[in-house]
């Protein structure tokens, strides 16, 4: 089997875009979330200080929200660090195939 450096490259090349662009959609997903909860804890907050002023008890449910963002994004930070470190090793693969290849015309260049 016969890998075309180029071909594989190129395949390469499409797969980080199209995660970029998963990656985008996760980006903006998580900011418009991370806007929903400053409001509800900017709420939260407004209810604990009014509760410590009339020396009330903070309810539970007023503590503040911690987003977490989700795991597809890890994901697709893993497989675009995994898909760089495999160009680099192809684009290394592709200069040892050149210098292979002028080592071999070195080579029949000195037997004529």
């Amino acid at each position: 089997m016969d890998l075309d450096a180029e071909h594989v490259e190129a395949e390469v090349d499409e797969y980080t875009r199209d995660i970029y662009k998963v990656q985008k959609v996760f980006n903006s997903r998580l900011k418009k979330l991370q806007l929903e909860v400053d409001d509800r804890n900017r709420e939260r907050k407004k209810r604990r200080r009014h509760a410590e002023e009339n020396g009330q008890e903070v309810a539970p449910e007023d503590q503040d929200e911690v987003l977490v963002p989700p795991q597809g994004m890890e994901i697709c930070t893993k497989v675009q660090d995994s898909m760089r470190e495999f160009k680099v090793m192809l684009i290394l693969s592709g200069f040892e195939e050149i210098v292979y290849f002028h080592l071999e015309m070195k080579i029949l260049l000195e037997c004529i």
